[in-house]
């Protein structure tokens, strides 16, 4: 079926943090850190002291202390999620 290119589940809801100069993401669910593999082109970033997710259009996705939910991906067997983004994909993010 197109526009599923990759095995699919969905990925628990996920804190956007800052982790020194580099982003990080922890779990809702369980407050444990989550490593998440984004796809090629989404990148993180500092504007003003906070943390951001940048899409590859260069729209923000999400920014520090936003909760990230309903993705879609796949677990490595490193731990790593992977996540997947195609036309079906709808990530909702609440800002606390």
């Amino acid at each position: 079926m197109g526009g599923f290119g990759c095995p699919m589940g969905l990925v628990s809801p996920i804190r956007v943090e800052r982790d020194g100069a580099s982003l990080g993401f922890t779990r809702v669910d369980t407050a444990e850190r989550a490593s998440i593999v984004w796809p090629s082109g989404f990148s993180g970033r500092l504007l003003d002291g906070r943390a951001e997710l940048v899409a590859p259009d260069e729209s923000v996705l999400a920014r520090e202390h936003d909760v990230v939910s309903n993705l879609a991906g796949a677990a490595q067997d490193n731990g790593d999620i992977l996540v997947c983004f195609d036309f079906a994909t709808k990530p909702l993010v609440e800002s606390p």
